[in-house]
This record gives structure tokens, C-alpha cells and sequence, in this order.
């Protein structure tokens, strides 16, 4: 009996963990080596995972310690207005600006 819910505790806590997503949701070269991106997330991702992404981002286009990147906009989570009153999405968002050192 124990061991079925310790399982069972197990199984929660690693679907829990899977929970956590970062996508890509925009990005565009402005100019050679320098890239605007957006990454979303959901209540479930943490600032940790936020920055991996990037960084996992950043090394694709530029190459690994290749890279340099400034916020232009970090928000922890979205609100939404509906008559009036605010609501929270609770899904963190980084917009960043990635530069390819030379």
C-alpha cells in the first residue's frame, strides 16, 4: 500500500514538473547578428526556465558564448481588462534583444 502512494506521489510531482513551458513566439533579425525576441510561458514557468530558453535561443543563432542580450521588457505575468477590471493571466513574458559578438 505504500509503495502504491509513494508511486502514485511520484507520478503527481513529475507531471507536475512537465507542466513548465517556454516558447519562441516571435523573433526577427532587425539587422545583421542582432535579433528581437519574445518568449511566453505559463503560470507554471519560472524566470530560471525564461532565461534557459534564451539562452538556448541566443546559442542557435549565434553560436555557443557568441552572444550578448539586454531586456527590453521582462513581466512576470500578463493582466487583461474586462469591464473595467483587471484580471491576471499569470504568464510570464520576456522580450529580449540578442547581439552576435563579432
Amino acid at each position: 500500500m505504500n509503495k502504491m502512494i509513494f508511486s502514485m506521489f511520484f507520478i503527481f510531482l513529475a507531471s507536475c514538473s512537465a507542466m513548465s513551458w517556454v516558447v519562441v513566439n516571435d523573433e526577427r533579425e532587425i539587422s545583421p547578428g542582432i535579433y528581437k525576441v519574445k518568449l511566453g510561458g505559463n503560470s507554471f514557468s519560472t524566470s530560471k526556465d525564461m532565461l534557459n530558453k534564451l539562452n538556448s535561443y541566443a546559442t542557435k543563432v549565434c553560436g555557443k558564448d557568441n552572444y550578448k542580450y539586454s531586456f527590453d521588457r521582462k513581466e512576470e505575468e500578463q493582466m487583461y481588462a474586462t469591464g473595467g477590471t483587471f484580471y491576471s493571466m499569470g504568464k510570464p513574458v520576456i522580450e529580449a534583444t540578442v547581439t552576435c559578438k563579432k
